[in-house]
């Protein structure tokens, strides 16, 4: 007779809910501090995504979708005005937003866990948490990390080593609900199509032209791909000839345009946070050199390109303002057009992905591949070229490949291949930059002295260009009219 299932859920389940109710705790608290009316995440919640929410919820469940005050999708809203038609206080609205990025946590620690045991599968999880362009979406009422939970299932289902009809299923289902949060992370169905070509890992090839052998099964799959990306990209369809555009009439005059130095960007960001993953990936790296120096080197060719074509100055009307783009406005330019911290961190990221792509499971490295190139083609369609809109990706590139990397270092040794110090450097590098994380996340949320008007009229074409009020009074916000 075989043994019953055991009630009490695997520890890597465990390990990952708890660290995400740790995470989803410390929102909370924040959430219901004074602190939930300052600065920069509480003007965007107040001023646009709340007054969402409620005009969904005075007429919930129907709902006018043509000019809303969000530039996303509004599911995450629409989800939201549910919950305000029981309860419509700020605190609880603000409460149930943060189960999306309590999900996100512990999906990802329960990931990471199962992949590679407790200790270093949750100290991998733990910058993403500590993110202040993470975090801070799980404290105010913000879609990104309801975006965010979508991208890892995306990820997670195409990096399955089989490949079969539960892929397409949950892959169409995940992506139907992710481009109804956010329209930009459509560029996920790539992933199910990528996923198909390659088939199950023992069809995965390890060489790029191995890619083109095979090809009536891998197009066989691919069909099935596309029908399952289908009824998402019909969505996303109609919302444009709903809206006339790729977001709502109301922004179409702010936002426009493209930023070709996103690539550059990507990769520059990348180049900064690998160096607290070397302990994981500096193997690779170096097995990189040796075995595919072509690869490598062409690649950082590649980058330093991305990095000189297009400007990579300092430019807020161009979208490229904030986060890493302070450093760069300090720097003098190359010929008035190149930033020299770019032109040295892309190629650094480059590199970086190269270690993760050669060193993880050949079909990991090519999943892997695949997002970084359908999140920046994405991106790069996208006038705003902030680290809130990068950093995110980059962390789960960088997590997620990590534990692919010593996964499968573990299986060619048969256990823990690396020496002591190695060892430790692979759980210090992102427990370091978890408490560097921290610190700037809680300095800049404690720090913020700007008090937080929301706007209570209707007039939020006005918003376009408007900053949080200093010094003034926090109040309710009324909810505009229908």
């Amino acid at each position: 007779m075989s043994a019953r299932p055991s009630p009490i859920p695997p520890r890597w389940i465990l390990a990952g809910l708890g660290f995400g109710l740790v995470f989803y705790a410390a929102a909370l608290a924040v959430g219901s501090s004074e602190y939930r009316y300052r600065g920069r995440f509480a003007y965007d919640a107040f001023n646009y995504h709340e007054p969402t929410i409620r005009a969904f919820a005075e007429t919930f469940p129907k709902a006018d979708f043509t000019n809303y005050w969000s530039a996303t999708t509004p599911l995450y809203h629409y989800l939201l005005a549910g919950v305000a038609t029981i309860d419509p206080s700020r605190t609880t609205l603000m409460a149930f937003g943060g189960l999306f990025a309590l999900a996100l946590f512990a999906c990802l620690a329960a990931w990471c866990v199962r992949k590679v045991g407790a200790a270093l599968g949750l100290a991998l999880a733990l910058p993403i948490a500590a993110s202040l362009y993470v975090f801070t979406q799980s404290v105010w009422l913000l879609p990104d990390n309801a975006g965010w939970l979508g991208v890892l299932v995306m990820l997670a289902l195409a990096l399955r080593r089989r490949f079969d009809a539960l892929t397409l299923f949950a892959g169409g289902i995940t992506l139907v609900l992710l481009a109804m949060t956010r329209q930009i992370h459509s560029w996920t169905g790539g992933l199910l199509v990528a996923a198909a070509w390659l088939g199950s890992a023992h069809q995965t090839p390890r060489s790029f032209w191995g890619l083109f052998s095979d090809l009536r099964a891998r197009a066989w799959r691919s069909m099935g791909a596309l029908i399952a990306v289908a009824p998402a990209a019909s969505l996303v369809v109609t919302f444009v000839i709903l809206w006339g555009g790729l977001i709502v009439p109301r922004y179409q005059g702010k936002y426009h345009g493209a930023n070709p130095a996103t690539p550059a960007f990507f990769l520059a960001i990348t180049g900064i946070l690998a160096v607290f993953f070397v302990g994981a990936i500096g193997p690779a790296l170096i097995d990189a050199w040796r075995r595919h120096r072509a690869l490598l080197i062409g690649a950082v060719l590649a980058a330093v390109l991305f990095a000189v074509v297009p400007e990579t100055s300092y430019d807020s009307e161009e979208g490229r303002y904030s986060g890493i783009w302070n450093a760069v406005k300090i720097l003098p330019l190359i010929a008035g057009h190149t930033s020299p911290l770019i032109l040295v961190l892309a190629p650094l990221g480059a590199a970086a992905l190269v270690a993760i792509v050669t060193g993880a499971r050949p079909r990991a490295g090519w999943v892997l591949a695949a997002a970084c190139l359908g999140f920046c083609t994405a991106q790069t369609a996208s006038p705003e070229l902030w680290q809130r809109y990068h950093e995110p990706m980059v962390l789960l590139i960088l997590i997620i490949g990590s534990a692919e990397v010593v996964s499968r270092r573990r299986s060619r040794f048969g256990g823990t291949p690396d020496p002591g110090p190695l060892s430790a450097l692979t759980l210090a590098g992102p427990a370091t930059l978890a408490l560097l994380f921290a610190v700037l996340t809680t300095t800049t949320i404690v720090q913020n002295s700007t008090w937080v008007t929301p706007i209570a009229d209707g007039a939020f074409e006005r918003a376009h260009d408007a900053e949080p009020i200093p010094n003034a009074p926090a109040f309710e916000l009324i909810p505009p009219p229908p």
